[in-house]
């Protein structure tokens, strides 16, 4: 290689990096915020299948086979309890409701949690969580909104 190639090839590696270096980072931002709603997502999702489990072996009204979640003459304020108890289960974690820093997922509402019965035979729990990014809105910038609302729903048969 004579000398006039080797002048012309010192900057092209200053060149290279200016063109890949935002490239790169972006994917590190967009891969850390993916891994980040996956987590929420597996939590939200663990918590709230705790809560179907826990409302499935309560929701029967006494013997008579009837799921009670309060919209029923004959449940009581105990049954309505129950639903209660399963938002408070999967938002805190615990039966009775906790402070703002006890939640499993900040942002999470026990308002954000449904309790439902699709047929006689099942119950239904259904949460919505609104993802917020880690990063705040550096990716937003690039055309890429990541403030969306994660959706769960678990059904189980009433037990």
């Amino acid at each position: 290689m004579n000398s006039n190639s080797r002048r012309k090839q010192k900057g092209l590696a200053a060149v290279e990096a200016v063109i890949v270096l935002p490239l790169l980072v972006f994917l590190a931002l967009a891969i850390g915020e993916f891994g980040h709603a996956l987590m929420l997502y597996t939590t939200l999702n663990k918590a709230q299948q705790d809560g179907a489990r826990y409302l499935s072996n309560v929701a029967i009204f006494g013997q008579t086979g009837i799921i009670c979640l309060g919209e029923h003459p004959s449940c009581t304020a105990d049954d309505i309890g129950n639903v209660s108890e399963t938002k408070n289960l999967v938002v805190y974690g615990n039966l009775a409701r906790g402070g703002e820093g006890d939640k499993l997922l900040e942002g999470l509402s026990v308002d954000d949690v449904v309790v439902s019965t699709p047929d006689e035979l099942h119950i239904r729990v259904r949460v919505t969580y609104n993802f917020t990014p880690v990063f705040g809105d550096v990716l937003s910038n690039f055309g890429f909104p990541l403030t969306y609302d994660l959706v769960s729903t678990v059904t189980m048969r009433a037990l």
